[in-house]
């Protein structure tokens, strides 16, 4: 230690001149050290340091002096007292300040037990944060010749704290739903050995005043049994950097199981908020326990949940949609439609408004199959929606649909996989004959076409006349043709001759 303040005067008097002085204003301080006392010789590398000392340098009463206190001045055990040095001449010296000499004070300790002389040495100086005082402190009244005390403290300035940084986080921001993992230990605290409860949730909620949060912690179990809520109230909370810190509340007083256990509840303040990451220590007693209250530790982190990104505002109306579209067909009997079904071009579907607000109605003209027109399929009043870019329809009952004067009954619904963007319309429609004379058969239909006007083109009337409309031919349920005309070749079962159902 004594070298280094050697090193440091030498240093101090060898900038002396260099033009960047020190002010007396930025000497002023308190500095905190180790003071050295030696009776009748001055202090040397053999004198014991007392630590922990401190000295305040305080602005004197002119612009060129600085006054030094020294507090509780003790020897030998000893508190004697304040050592004061009032204005003493400060001349700021290259890094640093020089002392000039002032007369001695005179001091008294122990109501005049003690009197001596005290004047500050001029070797001593100040070096940016350090100090090294040396004093010239005489004892007066020994009862003998006086005796020299060589005084002489050695610290730096205590540095002013770094200013807190503004928090970047409200108490606003910490509100919402957390999900994470719930730690509970009986007894002692949680630690690394502690299992935890996956999937738990806390809440935090706004409290009833501007710096007070509230945490609720839903459904609270215990060793397989949920005992219930812990709610903690206008908990004190202060933003701090990045996140938010707890102070203390009293314990609030909790009971579960109709009474049946009875327990206090507060959050410790070791608790805190981080972004969107809670650490919710609370310190849970359980109170009726028919002898000692027993505490648990119980222990919460986990992270705040992200609220969905909200959905753009549609940019397609359900008007939008109305119009006549016009594609491919696509049709499949039992097997729904893939990259190997035909398709049927130049086919016409309308979208017509539906009787109120949120439905749109669909119709598909001269619906044809096998060669043979059956008829118009109409689907009235389909939910619809609009979402993002264009529409998406709901689900709705099939609607009953009769072909060819009763010979074809079937069902047909709107799959909600149908959608419309921008002018582009996909409709699959699941189509289902019901009277094949055996099980019900699955007819899968898809339309995929563009809007070709706003208006839609109104329901067409179905040619049904099977002289120009039907084709000519036999076919099974499958659609397939068998035959140019029904012979007793033809095994028993059901057959579309020439468009018509007949039954062999």
């Amino acid at each position: 230690m004594m070298q280094k303040f050697l090193l440091m005067a030498f240093g101090f008097l060898t900038m002396c001149g260099v033009s960047s002085a020190q002010s007396l204003s930025e000497a002023v301080g308190t500095y905190t050290g180790e003071l050295y006392i030696s009776l009748g010789a001055p202090v040397d590398s053999t004198t014991e340091p007392m630590t922990g000392q401190s000295v305040d340098i305080i602005a004197g009463s002119t612009d060129s002096t600085l006054s030094l206190a020294l507090y509780n001045f003790a020897f030998s055990g000893t508190t004697l007292g304040d050592i004061e040095l009032s204005d003493l001449p400060a001349t700021p010296k290259g890094d640093g300040i020089v002392f000039g000499e002032k007369d001695a004070v005179d001091l008294s300790f122990l109501n005049g037990a003690i009197l001596a002389t005290a004047a500050l040495n001029t070797s001593s100086y100040i070096v940016g944060d350090s100090l090294v005082a040396n004093l010239d402190v005489v004892w007066t009244n020994t009862g003998g010749d006086p005796v020299p005390i060589y005084v002489t403290f050695k610290g730096v300035t205590e540095s002013e704290p770094e200013p807190e940084p503004e928090p970047t986080m409200t108490l606003a921001d910490a509100v919402g739903s957390y999900t994470g993992d719930l730690y509970i230990s009986l007894g002692a605290p949680v630690d690394s050995t502690t299992e935890a409860i996956t999937g738990q949730s806390v809440d935090i909620v706004a409290g009833s005043n501007d710096s007070t949060l509230t945490l609720a912690l839903y459904n609270f179990a215990f060793s397989g049994t949920t005992l219930g809520d812990i709610e903690l109230a206008d908990l004190p909370a202060t933003p701090k950097g990045d996140g938010i810190v707890f102070g203390e509340k009293d314990a609030v007083d909790l009971s579960f199981l109709n009474g049946a256990i009875l327990a206090t509840a507060a959050l410790n303040t070791s608790s805190y908020i981080m972004g969107d990451s809670l650490v919710a220590n609370l310190d849970v007693v359980w109170t009726n326990t028919g002898g000692d209250p027993m505490p648990i530790y119980v222990t919460f982190k986990g992270v705040k949940k992200v609220k969905p990104e909200p959905e753009p505002e549609p940019t397609m109306t359900l008007a939008d949609a109305v119009g006549a579209y016009e594609g491919n067909l696509y049709i499949s009997l039992g097997a729904p439609v893939d990259s190997t079904t035909a398709p049927i071009t130049g086919q016409k579907v309308d979208i017509l408004a539906g009787s109120n607000d949120s439905t749109l109605t669909l119709a598909l003209f001269n619906f044809a199959f096998s060669g043979t027109t059956l008829g118009n399929i109409e689907l009235p009043d389909l939910p619809a929606t609009p979402e993002g870019e264009g529409i998406v329809f709901g689900e709705k009952d099939a609607v009953s649909l009769s072909f060819l004067g009763g010979m074809i009954e079937a069902t047909a619904a709107l799959n909600t996989s149908s959608y419309i963007e921008g002018d582009s319309l996909v409709a699959n429609l699941d189509v289902v004959w019901t009277n094949t004379g055996s099980d019900p058969m699955p007819i899968y239909v898809t339309f995929k076409g563009v809007k070709i006007s706003d208006i839609p083109t109104g329901v067409e009337s179905v040619t049904t006349d099977t002289a120009t409309s039907a084709a000519p031919g036999v076919y099974n349920l499958s659609g397939v043709r068998v035959a140019d005309k029904l012979t007793n070749r033809l095994p028993k079962g059901i057959y579309i001759v020439d468009g018509k159902k007949v039954i062999k």
